[in-house]
């Protein structure tokens, strides 16, 4: 936080966008293995900041690292299933 006048400024906070996606269940077991791993922490993250935490070391891999770790993941057909 900035001073200013002997106020305390917040910065301006991130705009939000609201995503939907879809993954594998073994992905959704995987965030729950992560969530669960540590019982100490005092505030158990929420599975959006588990994704936004693997977003940031992504980007923060060499690109050879990335295309390694991205060739890895089960490609997904897009767009939503017909109704039955």
């Amino acid at each position: 936080m900035a001073i200013s006048d002997g106020k305390k400024v917040k910065p301006a906070a991130d705009k939000l966008v609201r995503e939907t996606f879809s993954m594998p269940v073994s992905d959704c077991r995987l965030i729950e293995k992560i969530r669960d791993r540590d019982p100490a922490l005092t505030a158990r993250s929420t599975k959006s900041e588990i994704v936004r935490a693997g977003i940031h070391v992504l980007s923060s891999m060499s690109d050879r690292d990335l295309e390694q770790t991205l060739t890895q993941i089960e490609r997904l057909k897009t767009g939503r299933r017909r109704k039955s």
